[in-house]
Formats: C-alpha cells, sequence, structure tokens
C-alpha cells in the first residue's frame, strides 16, 4: 500500500511532537468533509500519558509527525475535535495540513516553495498533447512507438509568486503486456521565499473561478501536491537526495475532492480555452481579480454554479448581487445610488448578443431587478413564480459568465459560437420552452398573449 489517505483507510501508528515525548500509539483516518484525523487514547492523571493529556486539557502541539509501517505523515494547524471518556480518554485531533513526507525537521508551519494541483476541467480547457505515437506495419504485425513527452507550458510571473499551467503524463507499462499513458493539466504556483499552503490556494483560486466561468459546471480541486527541500527523498541509509512531489491534503479543499468528478461531456466545450487566452489574457484575468470589486460580481456566481444552494431564492439573489456589482464595476465614474436595473442592462449590453427573443434589454433589466425586489422585500404584495425565477437565474448565470468575453478581449468568435449552443442557449430558450416573454415594463406574459397583441 502507497504511504496515503483515503475515506475507508485506518491507519495505527506513532506520534512524535519533536520535544523528546515518548512515542504515542494512535491511529489516523479520514473524516467526511474534515480530512485526516488523528485518535489518540490516553490515561488521565498518568505520568507515562501527562504531555498527551495537556494536549487536550491545554491546546495541542501545532505540529505532529505520524508514522506507521506505510510512511511517514506531516500534520500541522492541529486543533482538538472531540475529548471523550473519563480516566481512559480518547482525544481527537485534525489537521488543516497533511504532507505525506517526513521533513527535515518539524516545524509548527511549514512554507511551501511550490503548490501543484489538479482542478476539474482543466485537463479540456488546456487541450495539451504529450503523447504521441507511430504505426508501422511490418511482416509480423504493427510495431507501434509512443513518445511521452511534456512540452507544451504557459508560464508567468503574477505578484508573488509563478504560475505554471502545464501537462503531467503518468503513465505505466508491465514489460511485454501493456502500455498505458494519460496527459493531465495541472496549476503550479512557485514562490522564491515560500508560502504557506493557504497563500499557494488562494493564489490559485482565481483559476479555479475562471474554469468554472468558462465551464457553467460543478468544478472541484481534485488533489494537491508540495515540491520543496524541507521534504527531501530519504533513502535507507537515512541519507536525502533531491526533493521530490508530495502529496498533501488541505482541510479547504477535501470535501471537493469527495465529490463525484465531471463527465467528459460536462467540461468538453468550455466558452473558450487556454489557446483563447494565452499567457496575457491570464495575466489579465489575474489583474482584474485583485479588484474587490470583480471579486464581489464575479464570486457569487461562481458558488452558485458550483451548487451553493439547491433552492431557487438564494441563487436569484446571489446572480442578482454578482450582475449590480458588475455593473457598478463597469461604470467608469463607480456612481452611487444606481437603480439595480440600470446596473442590470449594462451588463445585458456588455454581454454582445441578442435577447430579443425574450424581450427588450431594458424589461429584460426590470424583470430581473423585480424579481430580486419581490424576494427581498416581505411587503411585496406576490412571491415570484418559481418557473419565472427559474428563469432569471439561468439568465443571470449566462449574462455573467457572458462577461468574460469583453473584459478579458477574447475573440468575437467564440463568444457567437458560445451563444449558439450549450448552457447560454439553453437559458435564452429557456423563456420560449416555458411559454413566456418580457415586455418593456419588465412583466413577464405569455407568448399567445404577446401573439394576440400583434
Amino acid at each position: 500500500m502507497a504511504n496515503s489517505l483515503s475515506p475507508d483507510d485506518l491507519r495505527t501508528g506513532q506520534l512524535i511532537d519533536g520535544n523528546d515525548t515518548p512515542y504515542q500509539s494512535c491511529s489516523l483516518s479520514y473524516e467526511h468533509r474534515v480530512g485526516p484525523v488523528l485518535s489518540v487514547p490516553y490515561v488521565e492523571r498518568e505520568v507515562q500519558f501527562s504531555h498527551t493529556e495537556q494536549w487536550f486539557q491545554e491546546r495541542p502541539p501545532e505540529s505532529l509527525i505520524f508514522k506507521d509501517n506505510l510512511g511517514t505523515v506531516t500534520l500541522t494547524g492541529l486543533k482538538v475535535r472531540s475529548v471523550t471518556g473519563n480516566t481512559y480518554a480518547l482525544g481527537r485531533l485534525r489537521s488543516n495540513v497533511a504532507v505525506f513526507g517526513l521533513p527535515r525537521e518539524l516545524k509548527p508551519e511549514y512554507q511551501f516553495k511550490t503548490l501543484t494541483s489538479r482542478i476539474d476541467g482543466l485537463d479540456d480547457f488546456a487541450s495539451f498533447s504529450s503523447v504521441a505515437s507511430e504505426v508501422e506495419q511490418s511482416e509480423h504485425g504493427h510495431r507501434v512507438t509512443v513518445v511521452v513527452e511534456s512540452k507544451d507550458r504557459v508560464q508567468f510571473d503574477h505578484g508573488d509568486f509563478q504560475y505554471t499551467i502545464r501537462p503531467r503524463t503518468p503513465w505505466t507499462s508491465t514489460q511485454g503486456q501493456s502500455f498505458a499513458a494519460n496527459t493531465e493539466a495541472v496549476i503550479e504556483t512557485t514562490s522564491s521565499d515560500g508560502a504557506t499552503a493557504d497563500a499557494h490556494l488562494i493564489a490559485q483560486w482565481p483559476i479555479r473561478a475562471l474554469l468554472i466561468m468558462a465551464n457553467g459546471k460543478k468544478l472541484y480541486w481534485r488533489g494537491h501536491h508540495i515540491l520543496d527541500e524541507q521534504f527531501p527523498l530519504w533513502m535507507l541509509d537515512g541519507s536525502s537526495r533531491m526533493h521530490e512531489p508530495c502529496s498533501v491534503l488541505l482541510r479547504r479543499t477535501v470535501e471537493d475532492s469527495e465529490q463525484p468528478e465531471p463527465s467528459r461531456t460536462d467540461v468538453a466545450l468550455p466558452m473558450f480555452s487556454l489557446r483563447d487566452l494565452g499567457e496575457r489574457g491570464l495575466r489579465k484575468w489575474l489583474d482584474l481579480y485583485q479588484d474587490p470589486v470583480l471579486r464581489r460580481a464575479i464570486e457569487p456566481v461562481v458558488e452558485v454554479i458550483n451548487g451553493a444552494s439547491r433552492f431557487l431564492e438564494p441563487q436569484v439573489l446571489m446572480t442578482v448581487l454578482a450582475l449590480d456589482a458588475m455593473g457598478y464595476y463597469r461604470d467608469g465614474h463607480r456612481a452611487g445610488n444606481i437603480p439595480l436595473f440600470k446596473q442590470i442592462e449594462r451588463c445585458l449590453g456588455a454581454a454582445g448578443i441578442d435577447f430579443s427573443s425574450i424581450g427588450p434589454a431594458l424589461g429584460i433589466a426590470k424583470a430581473i431587478a423585480n424579481t430580486n425586489n419581490e424576494l427581498k422585500h416581505p411587503d411585496r404584495q406576490q412571491r415570484p413564480d418559481p418557473v419565472h425565477m427559474s428563469l432569471v437565474a439561468r439568465l443571470s448565470i449566462a449574462v455573467m459568465r457572458l462577461q468574460l468575453f469583453d473584459l478579458l478581449g477574447l475573440p468575437e468568435d467564440s463568444r457567437t459560437r458560445c451563444a449558439s449552443y450549450g448552457d447560454i442557449r439553453q437559458a435564452i430558450n429557456g423563456f420560449g420552452q416555458a411559454g413566456v416573454k418580457i415586455d418593456a415594463t419588465g412583466k413577464f406574459v405569455s407568448q399567445l398573449e404577446t401573439a394576440l397583441d400583434l
């Protein structure tokens, strides 16, 4: 078995605190939505367990090393999860960061040089090609030559980090029997002075948001590795060699890794690709994301897409909040007290596609604003129709996603293409399928009424 931890694993080993405390037996398991949890048995008021008892009566060490026959796990950011039992007690600790490797020295917190992450949708977004094959026919069959070489990458400096999106091509073979290779895209952040795992993750967060906006689907973190000389490759004689990637579990993303992976069809056709953006587009996105007003516009819709709520009411409120912030962001004067429908109308114009099959832009903006206000204010006499709320939520998400073409200077043909299929087209066609349109006053009217008026 590998030195790893999955939801079904239970590892039994010893704890080391770096303070000459005797080995402490414990178990290491994975708890749903929490990640690695240490279960530590001890006997109260016994000298043998005095240090361990202090961990749970006062405060635990900031870091501990767990060792068993499978390897070493370094756990930092430890907090007490629970304490049960009298005399024969069981204390439980959870960690913020768990590195599956042995450090040169035990520290309260580590600053890592590089954090490498896999995110759903990044493979198709990057579309790297790192496996090439040639087939030659011979009298004995076919000679297949396979070359595995990771050549493509996008790399640049931004802020305190160097960003790299590159392919990783794991392969396996059994001599004379089988060969398998697969290209994966990963995002790396590198800090010359080192940075905490949280700082690396915050630096990568805008890339996750970009992928979710490009795909309009739930996408999650799938795994992380660190690369740092503090975690070298240890030899049997105790010497160390060059550092190698170590798997790491981060408490902030463990719940993501538990989610089902999206199907290839869900992520096969993003609105735009890494090729459309290039290094310049990625830099621009990171620059834009530094503006708190833009983040206030992007983050709510990202979380709605990613399943922040199953209920329509929060979806409408969050997406309209995003439109309001985006309208304010686009206002060169950043003026206050602008009516909500005016901010939404500004976003509809910036979306750059034809919404006339739904109704006039001003009417659509008023309908979205009215739906939001009817939800927010209990003194309104009429609660929004659930069908109308669903239409407004989907359309608001589509309008917010379309903002990226203008903001990032993406090719016009990619905007035209994405507006003709997928979630964007479905959000527009949904009104026709529901048999409703929107008039100039922002009122939902049946298409039959509209036809009779004509």
